[in-house]
């Protein structure tokens, strides 16, 4: 079941690049600019896997304290980036770049 999730997700990927890539070259691609929102949401994600490693090696030195600690930062580390994602796409439907009508 691993493999074929993985698999999975490269062709999903794989997809969604090569429809991007068919899109941009027709011409009708439209130029903005990301929101800076997307990087602090980025930067967080990435700090949220330092931390959860620090928790998995936690758990494996059986370190209850520093697994919870780990755990809790972990967890609002991703609630911080689903608020972040979620302020950065209603800036780009405020723009009007995206909307539900396309």
């Amino acid at each position: 079941m691993l493999w074929f999730g993985i698999i999975s997700i490269v062709m999903l990927f794989a997809g969604l690049t090569s429809a991007y890539m068919v899109r941009q070259g027709e011409g009708k691609w439209v130029q903005f600019a990301l929101p800076k929102l997307f990087i602090v949401s980025t930067i967080i994600i990435l700090v949220s896997s330092v931390t959860m490693q620090w928790a998995v090696i936690s758990a494996r030195k059986n370190e209850r304290a520093n697994l919870k600690v780990a755990v809790l930062l972990t967890f609002l580390l991703g609630i911080g980036f689903v608020v972040f994602q979620y302020l950065a796409w209603k800036d780009l439907f405020r723009r009007e770049y995206i909307s539900w009508e396309q």
